[in-house]
């Protein structure tokens, strides 16, 4: 996904403007964040949006499965597949962004959002997909789905689904594999304190507390071996 299709940039920032070593990267004339820091001010922000839209959107997510104790979890997976792609498809008919593959390009102005051969190979599965989910009928059934409040938090499920995404590739390109891996660890550690707090589900006691802080020193351990290579 390339945003600003005539240039062929990569998201917000160009191939040129990402260091090739895995170290931090920036467009031309973005500072520093810190005097003698290879992270830029705009690396900060996609690392900053990244771990945000994480958090944010499993609070929706336990609202959404919890809170309004939504039994189908595979149709809010569906929902955010198909709203994230029409926003691509508005996007790029918007020209805001384009799409690079190995395939011959779609036109910007063509009413295909892929090649149609890709779309005749995909349609079975698609199909396929649908007809396997034992959770549509429950869905409809559901005694709170035209509930504005349960409508809500679906959107914002839908959105920020497409935003994690989004800022997922942003925050790689930008940043080194390192940032991503404490990146990752740190949306955790909010994630777990923020729905401890507001959805409970968990006795805060000490036991549980050590739990969950071996839980993190374990996944930091993780991110540092994969990152020595051990």
């Amino acid at each position: 996904m390339a945003k600003g299709g005539e240039r062929g940039l990569l998201l917000p920032v160009s191939a040129d403007g990402a260091k090739g070593n895995g170290g931090g990267g920036g467009t031309a004339g973005d500072t520093a964040l810190f005097k003698g820091s290879a992270m830029t001010r705009l690396g900060a922000a996609a690392a900053l949006s990244y771990m945000v839209c994480s958090v944010l959107l499993v609070m929706f997510n336990k609202a959404a499965l919890s809170s309004y104790n939504f039994p189908c979890a595979n149709v809010i997976t569906l929902l955010q597949m198909a709203c994230s792609t029409c926003l691509l498809y508005f996007l790029r008919r918007l020209k805001i962004i384009s799409f690079t593959n190995s395939e011959p390009s779609v036109p910007s102005d063509s009413l295909f959002f892929v090649p149609f051969r890709t779309l005749l190979r995909t349609t079975p599965l698609s199909l396929a997909y649908l007809l396997y989910m034992g959770d549509l009928r429950r869905a409809i059934e559901f005694p709170y789905l035209y509930s504005p409040g349960f409508q809500a938090v679906l959107l914002f499920s839908c959105i920020l689904a497409f935003l994690l995404n989004y800022t997922i590739f942003w925050n790689t390109i930008l940043n080194s594999a390192l940032t991503q891996s404490m990146c990752g660890n740190l949306k955790d550690f909010f994630t777990v304190g923020i729905g401890w707090v507001l959805f409970g589900g968990l006795p805060f006691d000490l036991l549980n507390v050590i739990g969950q802080g071996l839980g993190f020193l374990g996944s930091g351990f993780y991110a540092y071996c994969k990152i020595r290579g051990k």
